[in-house]
């Protein structure tokens, strides 16, 4: 797999990851994480300050 496709597995993985948890959590949390989320589409940001933690062994099987 190339990086470009990696990244976008990475980036994908990260985002239904999110989603799924909007569905267990509260309503001030869940509108928190959709505010979040809306901010990406909006403000350029430094990748360098996020952290971001991927479930690597989804992305290990898919290499596989």
């Amino acid at each position: 797999m190339d990086k470009t496709n990696s990244q976008k597995q990475v980036i994908h993985s990260t985002i239904i990851q999110m989603l799924e948890r909007m569905k267990v959590v509260d309503g001030e949390a869940r509108f928190s994480i959709f505010m979040e989320m809306c901010e990406w589409l909006v403000e350029d940001i430094d990748l360098a300050g996020e952290l971001f933690v991927p479930d690597w062994e989804k992305i290990n099987e898919v290499e596989s």
